[in-house]
């Protein structure tokens, strides 16, 4: 299994909303009580950055994406979705830890939320992400290098 990562043009949008549907659908109504499709695409089409969002691929597959912000003192990983049928194959692992490992080069803290909800959690922590706040729908996580 072949990872890579690919710069999206506007003609991914759609793709990212598909894996975002896919993926959140079920997190989003149960933590909000429903997805409407209409306003879900306008939140998630807003969301698209083409300096930000990357599409993952396996062997040359589009099977996800990722969205990572780059600031002086933190990073924040916005995105990080993968089609169920390529879930549990360590594609999401693998691409954290290359995170966690630009966060070390550059001695910041790697930051990520994840709603309550959704299993993924139990991975960041794995990966040694921490809890720092939390509200009823989020979990706010870092991880932060030793210096």
């Amino acid at each position: 299994m072949h990872i890579t990562l690919r710069s999206i043009s506007e003609v991914d949008f759609e793709f990212i909303y598909e894996v975002t549907r896919v993926t959140m659908q079920t997190y989003v109504e149960q933590t909000w009580g429903s997805w409407v499709d209409f306003e879900q695409r306008t939140i998630i089409y807003d969301s698209i950055n083409l300096s930000t969002h990357q599409i993952i691929q396996i062997d040359g597959q589009d099977v996800g994406c990722l969205a990572v912000e780059i600031h002086p003192s933190y990073m924040q990983l916005m995105k990080l979705y993968v089609l169920p049928n390529f879930q549990r194959r360590g594609i999401g692992t693998v691409l954290i830890r290359q995170l966690v490992n630009e966060a070390k080069a550059h001695e910041i803290p790697l930051l990520l939320r994840v709603l309550a909800v959704n299993p993924a959690r139990k991975l960041y922590e794995r990966e040694g992400f921490i809890v720092q706040t939390q509200t009823k729908e989020r979990i706010y996580m870092e991880y932060a290098p030793v210096k």
